[in-house]
């Protein structure tokens, strides 16, 4: 039957199961702890009084059958399974996960300008159907995590532990920064993957990895320490810095957005696989790389200011470059492609070697 808390209470069992068929509520706080005994909620939790808090231990299990609401904090620890769809809310506290979560249905959680923490993978057992996280003060993630639909990170992210984020042809989608120096992967399908604000700030992500046939957005640096592989069109929507620490930054299609590009990589190569600037111009392109086959250029590139080459280039196909000013500090290795170049200003400082035409327009 339906519980009412009067007063803050603790619920403890000698690894036995603590079970509730129907809803809990009362402005109190509710401790649970059932050693090895699974903990069950069968239905909504603070629904029409909120809870002060609510902190629940069992190492066999939880089971959420509903959404979840409280004033403080809520901390589950020990794997949580979904059995309905759930939004766990607080009042600017936190939430925490220690463990996995599972379960083929939507989890929302909104905490205000609580902290949310996965401490282990979510929805590795059972993919969820949704995620979508809400919180000022910040979102921390320990592993993988996967969802038939959508991810939204609403807030800082923090990555604890190298983490794939992966989705059924959907959305992954963060709207602040993302830091932490672990690798991220992204597998969204045909499924938008789109960065609202920096990548690797502080600290540098060790490698990012983003894959996805709906479009890749940028809006505002990335950094690593390691490799960049954009998998899909990118699209900028903000001026933007790629950097590594001498590793490579792989584009496998076609890179567009009326802003300025700037790709630094040490030793690392740089390749386009696809045309730059082909359907928005870029405002300008500076690309600097030491590798000794530099930057491959496979397609045409568009900016409306300066295109500037520091490091070796290499020719994947034929190639037009057009630009208010193009500069190469060194060689350009064309091989069997033409290359034509469309500037005002045109600076090549080093030997330009193939065998087909070298065509220059001013």
């Amino acid at each position: 039957g339906a519980v009412t808390l009067a007063a803050g209470s603790t619920l403890a069992t000698t690894n036995s199961a603590v079970a509730f068929s129907t809803t809990v509520n009362g402005a109190f706080a509710l401790t649970i702890r059932a050693g090895s005994g699974a903990v069950s909620f069968g239905s909504t939790v603070g629904s029409s009084t909120a809870l002060s808090s609510l902190a629940v231990t069992s190492t066999s299990g939880i089971t959420l059958t509903g959404n979840v609401t409280s004033s403080g904090a809520q901390t589950y620890t020990g794997p949580v399974t979904l059995a309905a769809s759930s939004t766990l809310a607080t009042t600017d506290s936190s939430v925490s996960f220690s463990s996995t979560v599972n379960g083929a249905y939507t989890l929302t959680v909104t905490a205000g300008s609580g902290a949310v923490s996965f401490g282990g993978i979510v929805g590795g057992g059972t993919a969820l159907t949704s995620l979508a996280v809400s919180s000022t003060g910040g979102i921390t993630l320990t592993g993988n995590v996967t969802t038939s639909g959508a991810q939204t990170y609403t807030g800082a992210v923090t990555l604890a532990a190298g983490s794939t984020l992966a989705t059924t042809n959907s959305a992954v989608a963060f709207s602040s920064t993302v830091n932490g120096a672990f690798a991220l992967t992204i597998t969204a399908g045909s499924g938008a993957v789109s960065f609202g604000s920096t990548v690797g700030n502080s600290p540098a992500l060790t490698s990012l990895a983003v894959t996805s046939t709906g479009g890749i957005t940028l809006a505002g640096n990335v950094t690593t320490t390691g490799t960049q592989t954009y998998t899909g069109a990118v699209t900028l929507a903000a001026g933007s810095t790629l950097a590594t620490t001498n590793s490579a930054v792989t584009f496998s299609s076609t890179v567009n957005g009326a802003q300025a590009l700037t790709i630094t990589t040490g030793s690392g190569a740089v390749t386009f696989g696809g045309i730059v600037g082909g359907s928005t111009a870029l405002t300008s392109l500076a690309v600097t790389s030491t590798h000794a086959t530099g930057i491959t250029v496979t397609g045409n590139i568009t900016t409306s200011a300066a295109q500037t080459y520091t490091g070796a280039a290499t020719l994947g196909a034929a190639s037009t470059l057009s630009g208010s000013a193009v500069t190469f500090s060194s060689t350009v290795a064309a091989g069997s492609y033409t290359l034509t170049i469309k500037a005002d200003e045109i600076d090549l400082s080093g030997a330009v070697s193939g065998t087909s035409a070298l065509t220059l327009q001013q």
